[in-house]
C-alpha cells in the first residue's frame, strides 16, 4: 500500500516490485525483508545502522505501527523500481523567531480574552 502498488505483494514476491540495495543505504519509504514479513524503513535509530524505526502491518486489516525494530543478519534492503526521483533529505531545522506579542488571559467574568494590563 505504501508503494501504491495495484497488486498486493508479500515476503515472497516483493523482488518484483522493488530492487534489492545495501542495507547502508536505505531510505525512507524503502523496505527491510526478513524471511516471512517486510517493514517500511522510515529511518536509522542509532549510528550503529542495526536499528531501525519501521512502519510495518503486523496483522491483516489491523493499522499500521511504527515499531523499533534491528535488521535481521539474513535480512534485506529493498527499494521501489518505478521511484522517480531521490527521496530529499529534510532542511535542517531553523531556529524560531517569535513575534513579541502582549500577554493575553482570560476574563473570570466573560470568558472572554483580554490583553494583560489593558483596562477593562
Amino acid at each position: 500500500m505504501a508503494w501504491g502498488l495495484k497488486r498486493q505483494i508479500t515476503s515472497r514476491t516483493i523482488s518484483s516490485a522493488a530492487r534489492r540495495i545495501p542495507v547502508s543505504n536505505l531510505m525512507p519509504g524503502d523496505a527491510v525483508w526478513k524471511p516471512g514479513h517486510v517493514s517500511i524503513f522510515e529511518r536509522w535509530k542509532d549510528r550503529s545502522k542495526r536499528q531501525y524505526y519501521a512502519l510495518e502491518q503486523t496483522t491483516w486489516g489491523g493499522y499500521a505501527m511504527r515499531r523499533v525494530r534491528t535488521v535481521p543478519g539474513n535480512g534485506r534492503a529493498y527499494r521501489y523500481k518505478r521511484l522517480t526521483s531521490r527521496p530529499r533529505r529534510a532542511a535542517p531545522a531553523r531556529p524560531a523567531i517569535a513575534a513579541a506579542a502582549p500577554a493575553v488571559e482570560a476574563s473570570p467574568s466573560t470568558g472572554s480574552a483580554a490583553a494583560a494590563g489593558a483596562s477593562p
